[in-house]
């Protein structure tokens, strides 16, 4: 039997910053928190274009969903946790985004409500079903519900164990923050929703029946919805998890304002397509 692949944040050239909207409630154990606003956007404009080559390449959105100077902008990214890896020359090579809702949102009120799927008519109310019953699930078990998204790994890093990395780094974060149920709409393509549910991941379930792979037309390629649970016991990888949970207190964290200056984020009324 083969043991599944080892690595350690700290022996990598690279490094993982996580980028947080605030500083308030930041759990106890987090001791290397910046609060820079410049610092905060900078990252993030990174991140932005790294999602905006990479969905590009991919097909996934055409040259109009981008910036002038080439970012993907996605309505929760400024009230979101980014999970970002970084190498020494500050180039940004992964990104996730880790975004939390508040107890009384509606299914309507997530991104995975536009995907094809829950736009379809037949569909349309076995998804708002899934949707609010893990919802429902997260508040009998006072757990945030959150969203996974803006998934992006640079092309010099596929197929290492960067998507991994990040992966880890995702759930790490959400067990440190107090647990999470969670679901992302993860691309068939480049094997990300494979990856995701070899870490943790399965198929959104509605009346006790998966919902089906579904082709998106706006992005062109097939697609799931898939769900997950931050403090289910990942075996294969636990000594992974627990490396990074463990460096999590060392972990640079960049918020982009303090407890006494935060305000809820208000969402722009035009936002660009998601894609997983």
């Amino acid at each position: 039997m083969t043991s599944s692949p080892r690595f350690s944040l700290l022996t990598q050239s690279k490094r993982l910053v996580i980028l947080a909207p605030t500083s308030a409630g930041m759990p106890s154990k987090i001791q290397n928190i910046e609060v820079s606003q410049h610092h905060h956007k900078e990252v993030l404009s990174k991140v932005q274009r790294l999602r905006g080559a990479s969905y590009l390449r991919d097909g996934a959105i055409q040259s109009e969903h981008l910036t002038g100077d080439g970012r993907h902008l996605q309505r929760e990214d400024n009230a979101s946790f980014h999970i970002v890896t970084v190498e020494p020359d500050g180039r940004v090579t992964g990104c996730a985004r880790l975004h939390q809702y508040a107890p009384n949102a509606a299914p309507e009120d997530l991104r995975a409500w536009d995907s094809a799927l829950a736009q379809n008519k037949f569909w349309q109310d076995r998804v708002r079903r899934a949707l609010k019953d893990e919802m429902a699930f997260a508040r009998r078990s006072n757990l945030s519900f959150v969203e996974v998204g803006g998934w992006a790994v640079a092309p010099d890093q596929r197929f290492t164990p960067e998507a991994l990395r990040i992966i880890l780094s995702t759930f790490a974060l959400a067990r440190a923050i107090g647990g999470c149920i969670g679901i992302t709409t993860a691309t068939v393509r480049n094997c990300s929703a494979k990856i995701l549910q070899r870490t943790g991941g399965s198929p959104l379930r509605a009346l006790g029946q998966p919902l089906p792979p579904y082709y998106d037309p706006q992005y062109k390629c097939e697609m799931e919805i898939l769900r997950f649970h931050s403090n289910a016991p990942l075996e294969k990888y636990q000594d992974q998890l627990q490396d990074i949970a463990n460096r999590l207190a060392d972990v640079r964290f960049i918020c982009a304002t303090d407890a006494a200056q935060h305000q809820p984020v208000a969402m722009p009324a035009e936002v660009l397509p998601n894609v997983a």
